[in-house]
Parts: C-alpha cells; structure tokens; sequence
C-alpha cells in the first residue's frame, strides 16, 4: 500500500518470514490492536503471497509459535499466537469476501448490534406468542440458527399486521450475514402504515444494505431515517454516513 509507512511494511515482511525477535514481535501484537494497521496487514500479506502460501505459512507461524517454543517463552508465544489470529480473520475477509474501497462490511459490524428484546408475553401456553417467545430466547442467547428456524415457522401463520415476528427475524438473519433474506421482511415493516418498529427498521434495513455492498441505498435510507427518527440511532446515523 501506499500509504503504508517503510518500517511496518518490513515489520509486516519480517512477519511473513517468521523472523520478528522478542522486541518486534512486541511491536507487531500492539500494532494488530489497531483497525487501521490490521486493514494495512492484510493488503500487504496479499501482495506479498498468493492465498494457498499464506493458508500455509499461518498453520505453520501458528505450529511454530504456539508448541515449539521452550517453556520460558510461552508467555511470548501467546501473545504471537494472538496477533496471529486477528491477521486470519482479517485476511480471511480479504480472500472470501469483496471488500470495496469504503470498507462497508467494516462499517456494518462497526454499527450493527441486536436489537434488545422488547416483546411483552401475551397469551396462553401454546399461543403463537408463546412460540414467538420461544424464538426470542434463542435471539437472546445470541442462538440465531435456531431463532431463525422458529421465527420462519411463526410467519407462515401469523397476521401480517404482526411487525414483531419479521422484525426480530431480519435481525437474527443480519446476525448471521444474510441481509438479502433480511431486506424483505424490513421493507414490509415500513411499507405497513399500522407496523410498530418502523424507525428501528429502517435503520436495520439501511444496514442490511450496508451489509451487500450497497452503499447508495444505505445512504438512501439513511438520510430519511436521519430526518424522521426522534432520537433512535440518530447520532449513530450521522456519523456513519459520514464513513461511507
């Protein structure tokens, strides 16, 4: 890259190398913490190898560090092993993911956080709300394959002047990186006059867009979420268009 300064680069090739001592190592673990430099690592181990060798060369740094090191330096090697691991996810978004120029996955995980449980149970055991509870224990647990099971049962029976059921749904798929199924179920929230949660929807679904690479729509929706909110998210609104 080339904003990247000449010592991280040969701190990011000495990484590679499996050469870094005590002191470098040290420097390399601080500097992971960092989004930024994190970001910078990951385009520069791309330039620097193709996918199947860096595949190989974090497995073998990994056996290296971890188990090989005498017992005085396993102290050390832990903390290798921990700079080792945010390089892989990072790297693992890289080769598996289209990452864009506005880094909007990035901005996505940045913002989005479940939305808390509001739902108060109504009705007698076995009643499509205590079902809709079921599912939102699950939620709770942050179990959202098994909520994401329950919640598609429930829609195939609910009235759809329930916003509920769809809203907390669309979240649960967001969770797990399925904006594309999510999107629906909030458009059809905001497009019901009588559906409670439509603020809070429209900030989810500006998400979920963020989520596929849809930068425009989110700011889209971003904007008339930002002059029609009453507080929800607004602050958080603002300075995400700010980012994309």
């Amino acid at each position: 890259m080339n904003d990247l300064p000449s010592q991280d680069r040969k701190l990011i090739r000495k990484f590679m190398e499996q050469s870094l001592d005590e002191k470098e190592l040290s420097l390399f673990q601080q500097k992971m913490q960092k989004e930024d430099f994190a970001q910078q690592v990951a385009e520069e181990s791309v330039r620097l190898s193709s996918r199947s060798k860096l595949q190989t060369e974090l497995k073998k740094i990994h056996t290296e560090v971890v188990s090989s090191q005498p017992r005085r330096r396993r102290r050390m090697a832990m903390a290798a092993a921990f700079g080792i691991f945010i390089l892989s996810i990072t790297l693992y978004y890289f080769f598996t993911k289209e990452i864009p120029s506005n880094h909007s996955e990035i901005a996505f995980a940045k913002y989005f956080e479940p939305y808390p449980n509001v739902f108060e149970q109504r009705g007698t055991p076995g009643s499509e709300d205590q079902k809709l509870r079921r599912a939102l224990v699950a939620y709770d647990r942050q179990n959202y394959a098994e909520a994401n099971l329950l919640f598609a049962a429930l829609l195939e029976k609910e009235a759809p002047e329930n916003s509920y059921t769809p809203f907390y749904y669309a979240i649960s798929l967001l969770a797990k990186q399925q904006a594309e199924e999510a999107i629906p179920l909030l458009e059809a929230i905001l497009s019901n006059e009588s559906a409670l949660l439509k603020s809070e929807a429209q900030w989810y679904l500006a998400l979920a867009y963020l989520q596929i690479n849809q930068k425009e729509t989110a700011r889209k929706i971003l904007l008339d979420f930002q002059s029609e909110s009453k507080g929800f998210k607004k602050e958080e609104a603002n300075l995400l268009l700010k980012e994309i």
